[in-house]
């Protein structure tokens, strides 16, 4: 497992839970999912829809019962978030504890917001002293103007003319949340995730973390374990074996047609890249912008560079045609 680089494991204020996310950042992803499931964390269900459904009710419990504590609901896509976060509205619209919704038009389009509301803020803006990630809770809102306070403590006042990179807060994509810190995490795991949005997500909490999963995603935790562990890199380049056994299948010997493919493309592609190098390569900019002999032997190891290449792609052209797809303008 790679990517992720851990000393002193502080968010999590239990052993077990600092163990766990040690495990999680060290590639151990069963390890951690079976400390979570014994801690009475891992909760599956029969659908997706209703683990969401499930994660909503312990989201709502969790609420009432530690009001004063911070809490987010994380999940892998745009979509999900959404749904989350009307579901999450509803609950406490039949509670009584929102003020009444005004409808506004912000950057993800139209939403319903009112007093009480979290609220996400999505870019940068020094001027109001908020970063993409901030949360906070809206604390008065109309057709033009929004205060809200975030959990930082301060006010923040705006027209939403000027700023509208806004959205509901009470839940947010894996990817937003890195860098957040939170008292309770409730996660909704989806087929999408990887062993780096699971690291961010199950890492995010202090006191807790609940994790829902659905069957119909899922059909056991040794398949929720295998998604949750897998590296992205490998995974693309697993992807490519199926192609190729369909085509060996088929008479096609996709070694050697790609080979043939290369020794076509492969020196149109460099000369195009290296086109006019031998001049301008004779030659680097000082910082001064005057132009300054480049070492001996640059533009002559440049220019030999092709038949290079074209000897790469006779004995790996697998590995030649990735990285012409990568080098190409």
């Amino acid at each position: 497992h790679g990517g992720v680089e851990i000393g002193e494991v502080r968010r999590q204020r239990e052993d077990w839970q600092r163990d766990a996310t040690r495990d999680l950042a060290m590639g151990r992803t069963g390890a951690a999912i079976q400390a979570f499931d014994t801690h009475g964390m891992l909760h599956a269900a029969e659908t997706r829809e209703q683990a969401r459904n499930d994660l909503i009710d312990r989201w709502d419990r969790d609420r009432q019962a530690s009001p004063d504590c911070s809490r987010i609901i994380l999940t892998h896509t745009n979509d999900e978030v959404r749904a989350v976060n009307e579901a999450a509205r509803l609950r406490l619209h039949e509670a009584g504890d929102l003020g009444d919704d005004v409808g506004l038009t912000v950057e993800r389009g139209e939403r319903n917001f009112a007093s009480g509301d979290r609220v996400i803020f999505l870019k940068n803006e020094r001027d109001l002293g908020v970063k993409n990630g901030t949360l906070g809770t809206i604390e008065q809102v109309s057709a033009q103007s929004m205060i809200v306070r975030t959990d930082y403590g301060r006010s923040v006042s705006f027209d939403l003319k000027d700023y509208n990179r806004i959205d509901h807060g009470y839940a947010a994509t894996i990817h937003k949340a890195q860098g957040m810190t939170v008292d309770r995490t409730h996660v909704l795991a989806t087929p999408g995730m990887d062993a780096h949005g699971s690291y961010v997500a199950l890492s995010r909490h202090r006191e807790g973390m609940d994790l829902h999963y659905g069957h119909d995603d899922f059909a056991d935790q040794d398949r929720l374990v295998r998604t949750l562990s897998r590296d992205r890199g490998k995974d693309m380049a697993s992807d490519y074996e199926p192609a190729q056994g369909y085509a060996e299948r088929r008479g096609i010997n996709f070694r050697a047609r790609v080979a043939e493919i290369m020794r076509k493309v492969v020196p149109e592609k460099v000369r195009n890249m290296f086109n006019g190098l031998s001049s301008s390569a004779d030659y680097a900019h000082g910082q001064d912008g005057a132009q300054r002999p480049q070492r001996e032997g640059t533009g002559v190891e440049a220019r030999r560079e092709p038949a290079a290449r074209q000897r790469d792609a006779a004995e790996d052209p697998e590995a030649a045609g990735r990285k012409a797809r990568t080098d190409a303008p």
